[in-house]
């Protein structure tokens, strides 16, 4: 029920989400002095699901349920990109524990909980990103560096799965071949926003409406694109 786009570049990491979230069954939302409650679920338009470190330094992309994401707030506080990744790593390895086999006990659904965060390494001189999912029964995390020419796409999420239809070799080949500077960000995101589209068309709890942070090597911290 989201669409989580990377596109990693030896200049620039550019993170793009969708602003739509799903709830199923019986539901209650609290904004401010306002309760939402509803039986059969709700769709929220404007849902964030791009959040940043203390610093702007790491940027972090979720998908999956919002509240199996237990470490955003220590994440959001971090000061460090190091002390950022830790505290996703550790979250991460808490699930898909054997020695808690009870917890499998009477659970019916499993749904995978997914997440890309990106960062630029100062020392290292270029960006990096993880991808990674879990659940009570798995977890996986791949770890990937900026390639030193062109672009590495990856995406995350339910609407992820529809990209195979709608991206062709082609045009994933021409767009890396145009990106060649860090201003070039601006054509890659000019690319995305039709996919968000062809994927929304496809897949209703993806929206078409987007939010978008980018860091360049000449400016690491994470701004919104507007």
């Amino acid at each position: 029920m989201t669409l989580i786009i990377n596109i990693l570049h030896n200049d620039f990491s550019l993170l793009v989400a969708d602003r739509r979230a799903t709830t199923n069954g019986a539901t209650t939302i609290k904004a401010g002095n306002v309760t939402i409650k509803s039986e059969k679920g709700l769709t929220i338009t404007g849902f964030n699901k791009i959040h940043k470190s203390a610093k702007n330094a790491v940027a972090l992309g979720i998908a999956g349920d919002a509240n199996e994401h237990k470490y955003l707030k220590q994440f959001e506080e971090a000061d460090t990109v190091d002390e950022a990744v830790a505290i996703v790593d550790f979250a991460i390895s808490q699930y898909a524990n054997f020695s808690d086999r009870r917890r499998l006990s009477g659970i019916e659904n499993l749904p995978t909980h997914q997440g890309i965060l990106s960062f630029h390494d100062k020392d290292l001189r270029t960006f990096f990103s993880l991808v990674y999912g879990f659940s009570w029964i798995h977890k996986a995390l791949q770890q990937y560096r900026a390639p030193e020419i062109g672009i590495r796409m990856h995406s995350c999420g339910s609407g992820a799965n529809h990209l195979g239809e709608i991206i062709k070799q082609e045009d994933l080949d021409r767009i890396a071949k145009e990106s060649t500077t860090e201003t070039d960000f601006v054509k890659c995101f000019e690319w995305i926003k039709p996919i968000y589209l062809q994927v929304s068309e496809r897949d209703k709890s993806v929206s078409d409406c987007l939010v978008a942070f980018v860091s360049r090597r000449s400016s690491p911290e994470f701004v919104e694109v507007l």
